[in-house]
Protein backbone atom coordinates (compact mmCIF):
# COMPACT_ATOMS: atom_id res chain seq x y z
CA UNK A 1 0.00 0.00 0.00
CA UNK A 2 2.81 2.39 0.94
CA UNK A 3 4.62 1.59 -2.32
CA UNK A 4 1.43 2.31 -4.28
CA UNK A 5 0.98 5.67 -2.53
CA UNK A 6 4.62 6.59 -3.12
CA UNK A 7 4.36 5.66 -6.82
CA UNK A 8 1.13 7.63 -7.17
CA UNK A 9 2.73 10.69 -5.55
CA UNK A 10 5.74 10.50 -7.90
CA UNK A 11 3.47 10.26 -10.95
CA UNK A 12 1.34 13.13 -9.69
CA UNK A 13 4.34 15.41 -9.20
CA UNK A 14 5.77 14.45 -12.58
CA UNK A 15 2.45 15.50 -14.13
CA UNK A 16 2.54 18.69 -12.07
CA UNK A 17 6.05 19.44 -13.36
CA UNK A 18 4.90 18.75 -16.92
CA UNK A 19 1.95 21.12 -16.40
CA UNK A 20 4.32 23.82 -15.13
CA UNK A 21 6.42 23.56 -18.29
CA UNK A 22 3.23 23.83 -20.36
CA UNK A 23 2.11 26.87 -18.34
CA UNK A 24 5.44 28.63 -18.85
CA UNK A 25 5.29 27.94 -22.58
CA UNK A 26 1.71 29.20 -22.95
CA UNK A 27 2.59 32.89 -22.49
CA UNK A 28 -0.33 33.57 -20.18
CA UNK A 29 -0.42 36.60 -17.92
CA UNK A 30 2.15 36.42 -15.07
CA UNK A 31 -0.60 36.40 -12.43
CA UNK A 32 -2.46 33.50 -14.09
CA UNK A 33 0.78 31.57 -14.65
CA UNK A 34 1.88 31.97 -11.03
CA UNK A 35 -1.56 30.88 -9.78
CA UNK A 36 -1.57 27.74 -11.92
CA UNK A 37 2.04 26.85 -11.04
CA UNK A 38 1.27 27.28 -7.33
CA UNK A 39 -1.87 25.12 -7.63
CA UNK A 40 0.05 22.34 -9.41
CA UNK A 41 3.04 22.26 -7.07
CA UNK A 42 1.40 23.02 -3.71
CA UNK A 43 -1.77 20.98 -4.19
CA UNK A 44 -1.20 18.64 -7.15
CA UNK A 45 -4.13 16.37 -6.34
CA UNK A 46 -6.42 19.32 -7.19
CA UNK A 47 -4.26 21.46 -9.47
CA UNK A 48 -3.20 18.74 -11.93
CA UNK A 49 -6.67 17.49 -12.99
CA UNK A 50 -8.13 21.01 -12.82
CA UNK A 51 -5.50 22.34 -15.20
CA UNK A 52 -6.17 19.54 -17.68
CA UNK A 53 -9.85 20.44 -17.70
CA UNK A 54 -9.43 24.23 -17.84
CA UNK A 55 -6.13 24.78 -19.64
CA UNK A 56 -6.09 26.74 -22.89
CA UNK A 57 -6.10 24.37 -25.87
CA UNK A 58 -4.97 25.32 -29.35
CA UNK A 59 -7.64 24.32 -31.87
CA UNK A 60 -6.84 24.12 -35.57
CA UNK A 61 -10.01 22.51 -36.93
CA UNK A 62 -12.33 25.52 -36.54
CA UNK A 63 -12.57 26.75 -40.14
CA UNK A 64 -14.18 29.87 -41.55
CA UNK A 65 -16.23 28.72 -44.52
CA UNK A 66 -19.18 31.06 -44.08
CA UNK A 67 -17.33 34.02 -45.53
CA UNK A 68 -17.57 32.37 -48.95
CA UNK A 69 -21.18 33.59 -48.95
CA UNK A 70 -20.06 37.24 -48.54
CA UNK A 71 -19.15 37.75 -52.19
CA UNK A 72 -19.45 41.39 -53.19
CA UNK A 73 -18.84 42.94 -49.78
CA UNK A 74 -15.96 45.41 -49.57
CA UNK A 75 -14.50 47.48 -46.70
CA UNK A 76 -15.79 50.75 -48.26
CA UNK A 77 -13.10 52.60 -46.29
CA UNK A 78 -13.32 55.65 -48.51
CA UNK A 79 -17.09 55.60 -48.97
CA UNK A 80 -18.19 55.70 -45.35
CA UNK A 81 -19.79 58.72 -43.67
CA UNK A 82 -17.47 61.06 -41.77
CA UNK A 83 -18.31 59.62 -38.34
CA UNK A 84 -14.96 59.19 -36.51
CA UNK A 85 -16.03 55.97 -34.80
CA UNK A 86 -17.31 54.40 -38.01
CA UNK A 87 -14.14 55.22 -39.93
CA UNK A 88 -11.88 54.01 -37.14
CA UNK A 89 -13.73 50.75 -36.40
CA UNK A 90 -13.83 49.97 -40.12
CA UNK A 91 -10.10 50.57 -40.50
CA UNK A 92 -9.14 48.53 -37.43
CA UNK A 93 -11.42 45.50 -37.70
CA UNK A 94 -11.85 45.09 -41.46
CA UNK A 95 -8.40 43.48 -41.38
CA UNK A 96 -10.07 40.38 -39.90
CA UNK A 97 -12.27 39.73 -42.95
CA UNK A 98 -15.55 40.71 -44.63
CA UNK A 99 -17.69 39.57 -41.71
CA UNK A 100 -16.42 42.69 -39.89
CA UNK A 101 -17.13 45.17 -42.70
CA UNK A 102 -19.65 47.92 -41.79
CA UNK A 103 -22.80 47.71 -43.93
CA UNK A 104 -26.06 49.63 -44.04
CA UNK A 105 -28.95 47.79 -42.43
CA UNK A 106 -32.32 48.35 -40.83
CA UNK A 107 -32.35 48.08 -37.03
CA UNK A 108 -35.13 47.61 -34.48
CA UNK A 109 -34.33 47.83 -30.78
CA UNK A 110 -36.16 45.17 -28.74
CA UNK A 111 -36.42 45.91 -25.03
CA UNK A 112 -39.31 43.80 -23.71
CA UNK A 113 -38.69 40.03 -23.56
CA UNK A 114 -42.26 38.96 -24.37
CA UNK A 115 -42.42 41.34 -27.33
CA UNK A 116 -39.00 40.15 -28.53
CA UNK A 117 -40.14 36.54 -28.79
CA UNK A 118 -43.40 37.69 -30.34
CA UNK A 119 -41.30 39.29 -33.10
CA UNK A 120 -39.02 36.24 -33.39
CA UNK A 121 -41.98 33.88 -33.69
CA UNK A 122 -43.65 36.14 -36.24
CA UNK A 123 -40.45 36.15 -38.30
CA UNK A 124 -40.27 32.34 -38.15
CA UNK A 125 -43.90 32.04 -39.21
CA UNK A 126 -43.14 34.13 -42.31
CA UNK A 127 -40.11 32.01 -43.35
CA UNK A 128 -40.24 30.60 -46.88
CA UNK A 129 -36.85 28.93 -47.43
CA UNK A 130 -34.72 28.29 -44.33
CA UNK A 131 -34.23 29.18 -40.67
CA UNK A 132 -31.03 29.11 -38.59
CA UNK A 133 -31.55 28.99 -34.79
CA UNK A 134 -28.71 29.16 -32.26
CA UNK A 135 -28.93 29.52 -28.46
CA UNK A 136 -26.72 29.01 -25.44
CA UNK A 137 -29.67 28.05 -23.23
CA UNK A 138 -32.60 26.18 -24.74
CA UNK A 139 -35.24 25.01 -22.27
CA UNK A 140 -38.25 22.74 -22.72
CA UNK A 141 -40.55 24.97 -20.66
CA UNK A 142 -43.63 26.71 -22.04
CA UNK A 143 -41.59 29.10 -24.22
CA UNK A 144 -39.30 26.33 -25.44
CA UNK A 145 -42.25 24.14 -26.38
CA UNK A 146 -43.83 27.03 -28.24
CA UNK A 147 -40.62 27.41 -30.25
CA UNK A 148 -40.46 23.65 -30.87
CA UNK A 149 -44.06 23.48 -32.12
CA UNK A 150 -43.48 26.43 -34.43
CA UNK A 151 -40.29 24.93 -35.90
CA UNK A 152 -42.04 21.60 -36.43
CA UNK A 153 -44.89 23.37 -38.20
CA UNK A 154 -42.50 25.22 -40.54
CA UNK A 155 -40.48 22.06 -41.22
CA UNK A 156 -43.68 20.28 -42.26
CA UNK A 157 -44.27 23.14 -44.72
CA UNK A 158 -40.93 22.33 -46.35
CA UNK A 159 -38.81 25.06 -44.74
CA UNK A 160 -35.26 23.85 -43.99
CA UNK A 161 -34.40 24.39 -40.34
CA UNK A 162 -31.06 24.09 -38.54
CA UNK A 163 -30.98 24.27 -34.73
CA UNK A 164 -27.66 24.63 -32.87
CA UNK A 165 -27.48 24.70 -29.06
CA UNK A 166 -24.65 24.75 -26.54
CA UNK A 167 -24.36 21.41 -24.76
CA UNK A 168 -23.46 22.94 -21.40
CA UNK A 169 -25.99 25.77 -21.37
CA UNK A 170 -28.74 23.39 -22.55
CA UNK A 171 -27.60 20.49 -20.36
CA UNK A 172 -31.11 19.73 -19.06
CA UNK A 173 -32.79 19.78 -22.46
CA UNK A 174 -34.72 16.46 -22.72
CA UNK A 175 -33.87 14.04 -25.52
CA UNK A 176 -37.56 13.86 -26.36
CA UNK A 177 -37.54 17.57 -27.23
CA UNK A 178 -34.82 17.00 -29.82
CA UNK A 179 -36.36 13.73 -31.03
CA UNK A 180 -39.62 15.51 -31.82
CA UNK A 181 -37.73 18.10 -33.88
CA UNK A 182 -35.66 15.53 -35.75
CA UNK A 183 -38.73 13.46 -36.55
CA UNK A 184 -40.26 16.47 -38.30
CA UNK A 185 -37.12 17.10 -40.37
CA UNK A 186 -35.39 19.77 -38.26
CA UNK A 187 -31.61 19.27 -38.24
CA UNK A 188 -30.24 19.68 -34.71
CA UNK A 189 -26.70 19.76 -33.33
CA UNK A 190 -25.01 20.42 -30.00
CA UNK A 191 -21.90 22.58 -29.79
CA UNK A 192 -18.90 20.97 -28.05
CA UNK A 193 -20.72 18.00 -26.44
CA UNK A 194 -19.66 17.54 -22.86
CA UNK A 195 -19.22 13.79 -23.14
CA UNK A 196 -17.35 13.85 -26.44
CA UNK A 197 -14.13 11.84 -26.30
CA UNK A 198 -12.59 13.84 -29.15
CA UNK A 199 -13.27 17.25 -27.58
CA UNK A 200 -13.54 16.37 -23.90
CA UNK A 201 -10.82 18.80 -22.84
CA UNK A 202 -12.57 21.67 -24.63
CA UNK A 203 -15.59 21.63 -22.33
CA UNK A 204 -14.56 24.94 -20.71
CA UNK A 205 -15.09 26.67 -24.07
CA UNK A 206 -18.79 27.46 -24.58
CA UNK A 207 -20.87 28.95 -27.39
CA UNK A 208 -22.71 31.89 -25.85
CA UNK A 209 -24.21 33.23 -29.10
CA UNK A 210 -27.94 33.79 -29.61
CA UNK A 211 -29.03 33.98 -33.24
CA UNK A 212 -32.21 33.50 -35.24
CA UNK A 213 -31.72 33.97 -39.01
CA UNK A 214 -34.56 33.80 -41.50
CA UNK A 215 -34.31 33.51 -45.31
CA UNK A 216 -31.16 35.63 -45.50
CA UNK A 217 -33.17 38.76 -44.79
CA UNK A 218 -33.94 38.92 -41.07
CA UNK A 219 -31.80 38.38 -37.98
CA UNK A 220 -32.30 38.51 -34.23
CA UNK A 221 -29.46 38.65 -31.71
CA UNK A 222 -28.78 39.94 -28.21
CA UNK A 223 -29.01 38.74 -24.63
CA UNK A 224 -32.14 36.56 -24.62
CA UNK A 225 -32.01 32.77 -24.47
CA UNK A 226 -35.02 30.46 -24.74
CA UNK A 227 -36.49 30.16 -21.26
CA UNK A 228 -39.54 31.48 -19.47
CA UNK A 229 -37.48 33.79 -17.26
CA UNK A 230 -36.57 35.79 -20.37
CA UNK A 231 -40.23 36.69 -20.88
CA UNK A 232 -40.85 37.46 -17.21
CA UNK A 233 -42.08 34.07 -15.97
CA UNK A 234 -40.62 31.29 -13.87
CA UNK A 235 -42.50 28.21 -12.67
CA UNK A 236 -45.76 29.92 -13.57
CA UNK A 237 -45.01 33.08 -11.56
CA UNK A 238 -44.20 36.55 -12.82
CA UNK A 239 -40.61 37.73 -12.31
CA UNK A 240 -38.67 40.85 -13.27
CA UNK A 241 -36.07 40.22 -15.98
CA UNK A 242 -34.31 42.98 -17.91
CA UNK A 243 -32.78 42.18 -21.30
CA UNK A 244 -32.16 43.71 -24.75
CA UNK A 245 -32.18 42.28 -28.28
CA UNK A 246 -32.06 43.72 -31.80
CA UNK A 247 -33.76 42.79 -35.05
CA UNK A 248 -31.73 43.42 -38.21
CA UNK A 249 -32.62 43.46 -41.90
CA UNK A 250 -30.16 43.96 -44.74
CA UNK A 251 -26.55 43.06 -45.54
CA UNK A 252 -25.59 42.46 -41.89
CA UNK A 253 -27.83 39.38 -41.93
CA UNK A 254 -25.48 37.76 -44.45
CA UNK A 255 -22.56 38.39 -42.10
CA UNK A 256 -24.39 36.82 -39.16
CA UNK A 257 -25.27 33.85 -41.37
CA UNK A 258 -21.58 33.32 -42.11
CA UNK A 259 -20.93 33.05 -38.37
CA UNK A 260 -23.66 30.44 -37.95
CA UNK A 261 -22.33 28.49 -40.94
CA UNK A 262 -18.86 28.36 -39.33
CA UNK A 263 -20.27 27.17 -35.99
CA UNK A 264 -22.43 24.55 -37.70
CA UNK A 265 -19.44 23.30 -39.67
CA UNK A 266 -17.40 22.90 -36.48
CA UNK A 267 -20.26 21.17 -34.64
CA UNK A 268 -21.34 18.79 -37.42
CA UNK A 269 -18.73 18.74 -40.19
CA UNK A 270 -21.42 19.82 -42.67
CA UNK A 271 -20.73 22.93 -44.73
CA UNK A 272 -23.97 24.87 -45.28
CA UNK A 273 -22.12 27.35 -47.50
CA UNK A 274 -21.86 24.64 -50.14
CA UNK A 275 -25.63 24.22 -50.24
CA UNK A 276 -26.48 26.98 -52.68
CA UNK A 277 -30.18 26.20 -52.48
CA UNK A 278 -30.27 27.36 -48.87
CA UNK A 279 -29.04 30.83 -49.65
CA UNK A 280 -31.35 32.74 -51.96
CA UNK A 281 -30.45 36.35 -52.67
CA UNK A 282 -29.60 37.96 -49.34
CA UNK A 283 -29.32 41.57 -48.35
CA UNK A 284 -32.66 42.38 -49.96
CA UNK A 285 -33.71 46.01 -50.28
CA UNK A 286 -36.19 47.33 -47.75
CA UNK A 287 -38.08 50.58 -47.34
CA UNK A 288 -39.10 52.44 -44.22
CA UNK A 289 -42.71 52.33 -45.39
CA UNK A 290 -42.69 48.54 -45.71
CA UNK A 291 -40.91 47.94 -42.40
CA UNK A 292 -42.63 50.49 -40.19
CA UNK A 293 -41.30 53.38 -38.15
CA UNK A 294 -39.84 51.08 -35.47
CA UNK A 295 -36.91 50.37 -37.85
CA UNK A 296 -34.12 52.86 -38.44
CA UNK A 297 -31.44 52.73 -41.13
CA UNK A 298 -27.92 52.74 -39.66
CA UNK A 299 -24.43 51.48 -40.40
CA UNK A 300 -24.02 48.11 -38.69
CA UNK A 301 -20.87 46.14 -37.86
CA UNK A 302 -20.84 42.52 -36.73
CA UNK A 303 -18.19 41.40 -34.20
CA UNK A 304 -18.00 37.62 -33.67
CA UNK A 305 -15.29 36.44 -31.30
CA UNK A 306 -14.12 33.01 -30.21
CA UNK A 307 -11.37 31.44 -28.08
CA UNK A 308 -9.99 29.88 -31.27
CA UNK A 309 -9.22 33.23 -32.93
CA UNK A 310 -5.54 33.83 -33.63
CA UNK A 311 -6.08 37.40 -32.36
CA UNK A 312 -8.24 38.01 -29.29
CA UNK A 313 -10.93 40.02 -31.07
CA UNK A 314 -13.22 40.20 -28.03
CA UNK A 315 -10.55 41.87 -25.92
CA UNK A 316 -9.50 44.22 -28.74
CA UNK A 317 -13.11 45.27 -29.24
CA UNK A 318 -13.67 46.22 -25.60
CA UNK A 319 -10.35 48.02 -25.45
CA UNK A 320 -11.28 49.97 -28.60
CA UNK A 321 -14.64 50.88 -27.04
CA UNK A 322 -12.95 52.35 -23.97
CA UNK A 323 -9.95 54.01 -25.60
CA UNK A 324 -12.02 55.49 -28.43
CA UNK A 325 -14.64 57.08 -26.18
CA UNK A 326 -14.52 60.87 -25.87
CA UNK A 327 -17.65 61.80 -23.89
CA UNK A 328 -19.23 58.72 -22.31
CA UNK A 329 -19.09 54.97 -21.79
CA UNK A 330 -22.30 53.50 -20.41
CA UNK A 331 -22.17 49.73 -19.82
CA UNK A 332 -25.00 47.42 -18.80
CA UNK A 333 -23.83 43.91 -17.90
CA UNK A 334 -24.88 41.17 -15.47
CA UNK A 335 -21.26 40.26 -14.68
CA UNK A 336 -18.42 42.73 -14.28
CA UNK A 337 -15.10 40.88 -14.02
CA UNK A 338 -12.55 42.83 -16.10
CA UNK A 339 -8.92 41.87 -16.36
CA UNK A 340 -6.22 44.36 -15.40
CA UNK A 341 -5.92 45.87 -18.90
CA UNK A 342 -9.62 46.77 -19.02
CA UNK A 343 -9.55 48.11 -15.46
CA UNK A 344 -6.69 50.44 -16.29
CA UNK A 345 -8.40 51.47 -19.53
CA UNK A 346 -11.49 52.51 -17.57
CA UNK A 347 -9.35 54.43 -15.07
CA UNK A 348 -7.65 56.22 -17.95
CA UNK A 349 -11.04 57.10 -19.44
CA UNK A 350 -12.02 58.72 -16.15
CA UNK A 351 -8.81 60.77 -16.18
CA UNK A 352 -9.68 61.91 -19.73
CA UNK A 353 -12.98 63.25 -18.39
CA UNK A 354 -15.20 60.51 -19.87
CA UNK A 355 -18.51 59.80 -18.14
CA UNK A 356 -18.19 56.11 -17.21
CA UNK A 357 -21.23 54.34 -15.78
CA UNK A 358 -21.66 50.60 -15.22
CA UNK A 359 -25.07 49.07 -14.48
CA UNK A 360 -25.00 45.67 -12.77
CA UNK A 361 -27.73 43.73 -10.92
CA UNK A 362 -28.09 44.21 -7.19
CA UNK A 363 -28.80 40.49 -6.77
CA UNK A 364 -27.88 37.44 -8.80
CA UNK A 365 -28.45 33.68 -8.67
CA UNK A 366 -24.74 33.19 -9.51
CA UNK A 367 -23.55 33.87 -5.95
CA UNK A 368 -19.80 33.44 -6.40
CA UNK A 369 -19.75 35.33 -9.70
CA UNK A 370 -21.77 38.12 -8.08
CA UNK A 371 -19.33 38.40 -5.15
CA UNK A 372 -16.47 38.76 -7.62
CA UNK A 373 -18.48 41.34 -9.59
CA UNK A 374 -19.10 43.39 -6.45
CA UNK A 375 -15.41 43.22 -5.52
CA UNK A 376 -14.39 44.68 -8.88
CA UNK A 377 -17.24 47.19 -8.75
CA UNK A 378 -16.09 48.61 -5.42
CA UNK A 379 -12.49 48.83 -6.61
CA UNK A 380 -13.32 50.60 -9.86
CA UNK A 381 -15.78 52.95 -8.19
CA UNK A 382 -12.97 54.22 -5.97
CA UNK A 383 -11.30 55.40 -9.19
CA UNK A 384 -14.29 57.50 -10.23
CA UNK A 385 -16.47 55.09 -12.21
CA UNK A 386 -20.19 55.33 -11.36
CA UNK A 387 -21.51 51.91 -10.33
CA UNK A 388 -25.29 51.50 -10.37
CA UNK A 389 -27.13 48.50 -8.93
CA UNK A 390 -30.26 47.52 -10.85
CA UNK A 391 -33.03 46.86 -8.33
CA UNK A 392 -36.03 46.04 -10.49
CA UNK A 393 -35.22 42.36 -10.96
CA UNK A 394 -32.23 40.79 -12.72
CA UNK A 395 -30.34 42.84 -15.31
CA UNK A 396 -29.09 40.42 -17.99
CA UNK A 397 -28.63 42.78 -20.96
CA UNK A 398 -25.25 43.29 -22.61
CA UNK A 399 -25.28 46.86 -23.91
CA UNK A 400 -22.53 49.48 -24.32
CA UNK A 401 -23.19 53.11 -25.28
CA UNK A 402 -20.19 55.07 -26.62
CA UNK A 403 -20.42 58.86 -26.99
CA UNK A 404 -23.46 59.95 -29.05
CA UNK A 405 -23.11 57.89 -32.23
CA UNK A 406 -22.10 54.35 -31.34
CA UNK A 407 -24.08 51.55 -29.66
CA UNK A 408 -23.29 47.89 -28.96
CA UNK A 409 -25.85 45.17 -28.30
CA UNK A 410 -24.97 41.50 -28.09
CA UNK A 411 -24.04 38.50 -25.98
CA UNK A 412 -20.71 39.48 -24.37
CA UNK A 413 -20.61 40.09 -20.65
CA UNK A 414 -17.88 42.34 -19.26
CA UNK A 415 -15.89 39.41 -17.89
CA UNK A 416 -12.96 37.13 -18.54
CA UNK A 417 -15.11 34.26 -19.78
CA UNK A 418 -16.54 36.42 -22.58
CA UNK A 419 -13.05 37.64 -23.54
CA UNK A 420 -11.17 34.36 -23.43
CA UNK A 421 -13.44 31.29 -23.24
CA UNK A 422 -16.73 31.89 -25.05
CA UNK A 423 -17.93 32.19 -28.61
CA UNK A 424 -19.65 35.58 -28.50
CA UNK A 425 -21.40 38.07 -30.75
CA UNK A 426 -21.57 41.86 -30.49
CA UNK A 427 -23.31 44.13 -33.00
CA UNK A 428 -22.15 47.75 -33.35
CA UNK A 429 -24.75 50.24 -34.54
CA UNK A 430 -23.19 53.44 -35.85
CA UNK A 431 -25.60 56.37 -35.77
CA UNK A 432 -27.11 59.03 -33.54
CA UNK A 433 -30.70 57.85 -33.87
CA UNK A 434 -30.14 54.40 -32.37
CA UNK A 435 -27.79 55.90 -29.80
CA UNK A 436 -30.58 58.21 -28.64
CA UNK A 437 -33.00 55.31 -28.33
CA UNK A 438 -30.56 53.33 -26.21
CA UNK A 439 -29.75 56.44 -24.16
CA UNK A 440 -33.42 56.76 -23.20
CA UNK A 441 -33.59 53.03 -22.48
CA UNK A 442 -30.56 53.13 -20.17
CA UNK A 443 -31.69 56.31 -18.43
CA UNK A 444 -34.89 54.46 -17.52
CA UNK A 445 -32.80 51.55 -16.25
CA UNK A 446 -30.64 53.96 -14.23
CA UNK A 447 -33.85 55.32 -12.66
CA UNK A 448 -34.59 51.76 -11.49
CA UNK A 449 -31.12 51.46 -9.96
CA UNK A 450 -29.32 52.80 -6.90
CA UNK A 451 -25.70 53.97 -6.56
CA UNK A 452 -23.36 51.38 -5.12
CA UNK A 453 -22.48 52.22 -1.53
CA UNK A 454 -19.70 50.73 0.56
CA UNK A 455 -20.94 48.89 3.65
CA UNK A 456 -20.75 51.17 6.66
CA UNK A 457 -20.27 48.49 9.33
CA UNK A 458 -16.56 47.73 9.46
CA UNK A 459 -16.93 44.11 10.60
CA UNK A 460 -19.49 43.28 7.90
CA UNK A 461 -17.40 45.10 5.32
CA UNK A 462 -14.29 43.09 6.22
CA UNK A 463 -16.26 39.84 6.03
CA UNK A 464 -17.66 40.71 2.61
CA UNK A 465 -14.20 41.78 1.41
CA UNK A 466 -12.75 38.46 2.56
CA UNK A 467 -15.43 36.43 0.75
CA UNK A 468 -15.28 38.57 -2.40
CA UNK A 469 -11.50 38.56 -2.61
CA UNK A 470 -11.41 34.81 -2.04
CA UNK A 471 -13.90 34.27 -4.84
CA UNK A 472 -11.95 36.74 -6.95
CA UNK A 473 -9.11 34.21 -7.19
CA UNK A 474 -11.42 32.32 -9.53
CA UNK A 475 -11.90 35.36 -11.81
CA UNK A 476 -9.89 33.92 -14.73
CA UNK A 477 -12.30 30.96 -14.84
CA UNK A 478 -15.62 32.84 -14.49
Amino acid sequence: MATLLWTGSVVLYLLAFYNCLHILGARRSPAASISWIWANLALPIVGVPLYWFLRPVRVNDYRREGEKTLVGLSPLAGGLPASPHLQEYSRVFSAFGPVFYPVESWVELLVDGAFTFQEIFRGIQQAKHYIFVQYYILRSDRLGKELKDLLISKAEEGVKIFLLYDDMGSFWLPRRYLADLKRSGVETASFLPIFSVKRFFLMNYRNHRKLVLIDGSTAFTGGLNVGEEYVGRRFGRKIQWRDTHVQLKGESVRQLESVFIDDWLYATGANLASRGKLLPSSGRSFSAVALGDQFIRQWVQVFPSSPFDETNIGMLLFMQMIHGAKQRIWVSTPYFIPDEALQKSLELAILRGVDVRILIPEKSEQRIVHWVTMSYAEQIQSKGVKILLYQKGFNHQKVVLIDHDLTFVGTSNFDNRAMYLNFEMMVAIHGEECNQQVEKMLEKDFADAAPYRVRSKLRLRRLLHLGANGARLLAPLL
